[in-house]
């Protein structure tokens, strides 16, 4: 299964997100990590942002958004000002952008289990 592939589980009217981060993060080995990359906003010859997380840490911020109701996408930043989530704020973990130290933390954390 593609790591961009997430499965949204529904079942009498309710789509259950916390779910369908489980079934995704089952699809992945534990030592996998990811590189998720954001382009939105960025001109051609700009870097775009890079975070590094693995799948279990995606998983858990997947459950996170909205307010705890869970969602299928990760946002790099967003105010909620409508909706379950109104009054929250969502935003990748800052420890997640590409760096030395955060390759050298997962590479570490790798090698320990």
């Amino acid at each position: 299964m593609s790591s961009a592939v997430i499965i949204v589980v529904a079942g009498h009217g309710n789509t259950d997100y916390h779910r369908a981060a489980d079934i995704w993060l089952e699809n992945h080995f534990k030592k996998t990590v990811l590189c998720l990359v954001q382009f939105k906003d960025i001109e051609v010859a700009e870097m775009p942002k890079m975070f590094i997380a693995t799948p279990k840490e995606i998983s858990e911020q997947l459950k996170k958004a909205r307010n705890n109701k869970g969602d299928t996408i990760l946002r790099q930043y967003k105010k909620w000002i409508i909706g379950v989530a109104k009054g929250t704020t969502e935003k990748i973990p800052g420890d997640w952008e590409f760096s030395e130290k955060r390759i050298q933390d997962l590479s570490s954390e790798g090698r320990n289990k």
